[in-house]
C-alpha cells in the first residue's frame, strides 16, 4: 500500500498520457504516478509496419505545441540521438511510426513516475478524506493501492469487430489488423488473402501485401461507397484546433451527431500518396504480368463469416447498392474494421460520481472532466462532445494542458485561442 496522496493518478499509458507525465513533470509540487497494465510502452506494435508514416507533422509531438522547450520534445530527442542534423538535412514533415514509438519509449525511460504492470481493478472515493482510492495488481498476483485527488482516465480504445462476428470467432488466420505483424507465417501459408475495411489501416496492409507478398491473391473489400482520400489542406487543419473544439461543444447534441456523419474524411480516409501508390503498384503488376493477382471491391457490407478448415474461409458480403449478395472463399481474413471506447470496469463503484448523457456516454465538461467536483477526467473519449479531432495526436499537448490547468487552478500552460483565420460560428 503507497500512503502517498497523489495530487493526480493516471491510468493508461499511451501517448496522451504519457505527455501528461511529461507536461507535469516540471511542475515539482505536484504529486503525480501513472498506472498501465502492460510491461512496457509499445505503441501499436502489430501495425509498426516499415514505412508507415504518422497523419501529424513531427511538431505535434507530446509537448512541443504547448512547451516547445521541454526536455521531451522530440527535437529533443533526435539531439540526444545524435540525429538532429541529418533529420534536418532531410526535410521531413513526417516521421514514420516506428520512430515515433522510439521516441516515447525514449520519454518513458526519463520519467521515475510511470508504474508498468499495474492492472486498476476498481476505483473508489473517500468522502471523508475528499480523494479516490485505485486499487490495482500486477502480474504476480501482487495487490496495490493508491490515493489520489484528481483521475485521468486514459485506457484507450480496443478492437471494433464486424457486426455479424463474435469474438469466438478469431484464430490464427482471422484475426483483427491490429494483430497483423504478428500472424506473418499464416499470412505468408496463405495463397488468398482477404482485407475487410476502408481506412487508413486496411490501405496500409494492403499496399503492404502487394509489395511483399507477390503472387498472392490479395483482395480488399470495403463497406465504403469509395476509396475517400482524407482531406487535407490548411484551412481543413484549422478544424483541429481549440478554436473548433470551442465552437463545437456548444452545439445541441443533436446538431453534432449530424455534423460528424458528414466529417468522416477528415478522419477516417486513406492519405492520398498511398493510394496513388497503390494505384501505381497495381499499373505496373498490370504492365508486366498482363493480369493482377488482386481485386478491390467497394460497397459491400460482411454479412456472414464460416469456417471452413484451419485455415479457409468462406465470407458472405452484400453489395449495398445492386442488393446482391456474393460468396467469397480465402485462407486468410484481416479486419482493418477500427476501434470503440469502451466504458472500464474499474469505474463501477464511481458510477454515481461520474455525469452520464441519456445514451450512456459520459457527458464531458469543456475541461474534460466527467464529474460535477471535476476531478476525473478523460483522454480520447470526448469525440461525442468535443468533435472528431478527439484522437488526433497533435491535440494531446493542449488537452493536457487544460487538465493541469484545471487542476492547479491556474493557468500554467497557455492555451491557445483565436488562432485560426476562419470563423466557425456567431461571434459576438
Amino acid at each position: 500500500m503507497n500512503n502517498t496522496v497523489f495530487d493526480l493518478l493516471a491510468i493508461g499509458i499511451g501517448p496522451f498520457n504519457l505527455g501528461l507525465a511529461a507536461l507535469t513533470h516540471p511542475l515539482k509540487k505536484m504529486k503525480t504516478v501513472f498506472l498501465e497494465k502492460k510491461t512496457s510502452f509499445n505503441w501499436h506494435p502489430g501495425m509498426l509496419i516499415e514505412g508507415t508514416t504518422l497523419q501529424v507533422p513531427y511538431l505535434a509531438d507530446l509537448v512541443t505545441l504547448v512547451d516547445p522547450a521541454s526536455p521531451f520534445s522530440y527535437l529533443n530527442f533526435l539531439r540526444k540521438e545524435n540525429r538532429l542534423l541529418q533529420f534536418g538535412i532531410r526535410q521531413a514533415q513526417y516521421i514514420t511510426r516506428t520512430e515515433y514509438n522510439r521516441y516515447c519509449q525514449w520519454v518513458c525511460r526519463q520519467l521515475d513516475v510511470l508504474r508498468f504492470d499495474h492492472s486498476v481493478q476498481a476505483i473508489h472515493y473517500e468522502p471523508t478524506k475528499e480523494y479516490y482510492i485505485v486499487h490495482c495488481k500486477d502480474q504476480s498476483a501482487g495487490l496495490h493501492r493508491f490515493h489520489a485527488k484528481k483521475i485521468v482516465i486514459g485506457t484507450g480504445s480496443v478492437p471494433s469487430l464486424p457486426a455479424c462476428m463474435e469474438p469466438d470467432q478469431l484464430s490464427s488466420h482471422l484475426f483483427h489488423s491490429s494483430d497483423y505483424l504478428f500472424h506473418q507465417k499464416e499470412i505468408e501459408n496463405s495463397s488468398v488473402i482477404s482485407i475487410i475495411g476502408s481506412g487508413q489501416s486496411a490501405a496500409e496492409i494492403y499496399y503492404d501485401l502487394l509489395c511483399n507478398q507477390p503472387g498472392k491473391q490479395v483482395c480488399w473489400f470495403t463497406r465504403s461507397d469509395r476509396l475517400y482520400a482524407m482531406e487535407t489542406n490548411k484551412l481543413i487543419y484549422e478544424m483541429n484546433t481549440p478554436d473548433y473544439i470551442d465552437y463545437f461543444y456548444e452545439l445541441e447534441q443533436e446538431k453534432k451527431k449530424e455534423l460528424q456523419h458528414m466529417q468522416h474524411t477528415l478522419y477516417k480516409g486513406v492519405n492520398e500518396d498511398l493510394l496513388n501508390s497503390i494505384y501505381d503498384h497495381l499499373y505496373e503488376q498490370r504492365t508486366e504480368y498482363g493480369k493482377l493477382s488482386s481485386m478491390i471491391k467497394t460497397d459491400v457490407s460482411l454479412e456472414h463469416v464460416e469456417r471452413l478448415n484451419n485455415e479457409s474461409y468462406r465470407l458472405r458480403f452484400h453489395h449495398n447498392r445492386t442488393e446482391r449478395s456474393f460468396l467469397h472463399e480465402t485462407n486468410c481474413v484481416i479486419l482493418a474494421t477500427g476501434y470503440q471506447y469502451n466504458l472500464p470496469g474499474f469505474i463501477d463503484p464511481i458510477r454515481e460520481n461520474i455525469s452520464w448523457l441519456a445514451n450512456g456516454q459520459y457527458k464531458v465538461n469543456r475541461d474534460y472532466s466527467i464529474d460535477k467536483t471535476h476531478s476525473v477526467f478523460v483522454q480520447n473519449a470526448e469525440t461525442h462532445s468535443h468533435g472528431f479531432n478527439a484522437a488526433d495526436l497533435s491535440l494531446g499537448p493542449y488537452r493536457n494542458a487544460v487538465i493541469i490547468n484545471s487542476i492547479l487552478g491556474n493557468n500554467h500552460y497557455p492555451t491557445d485561442h483565436r488562432t485560426t483565420f476562419q470563423q466557425f460560428g456567431m461571434t459576438d
